[in-house]
């Protein structure tokens, strides 16, 4: 009843203008720790201590009862939600990199509660296309914990080895890649990731990652620079999230649009 009475009236005094929708810790929580539970547990302190899910989980249990009912989780979504008896009440959006690390901390630490309060209470953030492509066309990111760890996130969420592309997609790695190349970008879909279409159907550039320029001879001996456009991987990883894109530009900047897309 009372945990009841306390979900009832946050409903009812919701918290989104907290802090002017600030995502992140406090800096206390990395400059000085300590003396803000000192602080707090001396009652000088009483104002909600803002945390991110993924810092929130990766504490103790002593260090979690240290701040009461203090805490209050950061969103991305800009709905800070609270925590009562050691339970976070609702769910946050974090960004995808925070929800990979958190878990690949879970799976190093062998925390499954960690795994659990992930799941429960977060879904990561939409990206804008551009971001989407550029970020999942980095593999890996940094502080991901390896193939070992990335293998049993695909042991613990088994429906994103469901989504596209299929193994005989990928002829030539070179070209098509590989199908690790994708399992990210799957894990995002299935953490609950969606992608904004800020610019509407297009046209959107592609990131510089994706585009080089190769030196070689014409037939008269001419040293001539050419544009190469890795259009292949892009579009896979698009139609991982349901959509295709069509490229119309093969300059230094290469542009693309959504295939099917509706204005």
């Amino acid at each position: 009843m009372k945990k009841l009475l306390f979900v009832l009236l946050l409903c009812t005094f919701p918290v989104l203008s907290w802090a002017g929708c600030v995502y992140g810790d406090d800096p206390r929580m990395e400059s000085d720790v300590r003396g803000l539970i000192k602080s707090i547990q001396s009652g000088q302190e009483t104002s909600p201590i803002r945390m991110t899910l993924g810092t929130y989980l990766g504490m103790s249990p002593k260090t979690r009862a240290a701040f009461g009912e203090l805490i209050t989780i950061t969103s991305k979504a800009c709905n800070p939600v609270s925590v009562f008896d050691g339970e976070v009440i609702g769910r946050v959006t974090i960004p995808f990199e925070e929800y990979y690390r958190t878990l690949s901390r879970a799976i190093r630490k062998d925390r499954r509660d960690i795994f659990v309060g992930l799941k429960k209470n977060a879904r990561v953030a939409p990206m804008s296309v551009e971001a989407y492509v550029d970020l999942f066309g980095k593999l890996p990111f940094l502080r991901t914990g390896g193939l070992k760890v990335r293998n049993r996130m695909k042991q613990l969420f088994p429906d994103a080895g469901k989504l596209k592309p299929e193994e005989d997609w990928l002829e030539d790695p070179t070209i098509h890649g590989r199908m690790e190349d994708y399992t990210m970008a799957r894990l995002y879909y299935i953490w609950g990731g969606s992608i904004v279409l800020n610019k509407g159907c297009g046209p959107y550039e592609l990131p510089k990652q994706f585009v080089s320029k190769v030196s070689q001879k014409d037939m008269f001996g001419t040293l001539r620079v050419r544009v190469v456009v890795q259009k292949y991987k892009p579009s896979m990883m698009m139609r991982v999230m349901g959509s295709d894109i069509d490229f119309y530009s093969r300059s230094e900047v290469a542009k693309f649009k959504i295939k099917g897309c509706t204005p």
